[in-house]
């Protein structure tokens, strides 16, 4: 039982290190720029419009790739710890399909779900 559990986290440990270099290599690609550069001609207002839509856009893009890279590092950070595939929550085992789609996965389905609709009512609030 050890052995394969063993194997199942360097199998884990590896896509990890996969997707975490893929990420690295997608947020420096993005550079987020929240200044709007301006010429000396007229500036058209879609244009600036849209400039200013781009940087905001690559500002969240940057920093969803970035919170995905924290989720990869804290995975890494569990298996080294021996409490990876451990819900963060309920403290029951995530199931084996859940980790091999999601290797970062904190939570279990269970506990996603619950969290994900407490979010969604929130919001739900927030907006009312």
């Amino acid at each position: 039982m050890k052995t394969t559990i063993d194997r199942n986290h360097q199998v884990a440990r590896k896509a990890l290190l996969q997707k975490s270099a893929v990420l690295l290599q997608a947020v420096n690609g993005v550079q987020p720029s929240t200044v709007v550069e301006y010429d000396d001609r007229p500036a058209d207002e879609f244009e600036l419009a849209i400039a200013q839509q781009t940087a905001v856009a690559s500002t969240q893009i940057s920093n969803g790739l970035k919170f995905e890279l924290e989720r990869i590092e804290r995975a890494l950070h569990r298996i080294e710890s021996g409490s990876y595939g451990i819900c963060m929550d309920c403290e029951v085992s995530i199931a084996p399909k859940r980790l091999k789609a999601r290797p970062e996965a904190e939570l279990c389905v269970d506990c996603q779900e619950a969290q994900e609709f407490m979010q969604r009512a929130s919001r739900r609030l927030v907006s009312a």
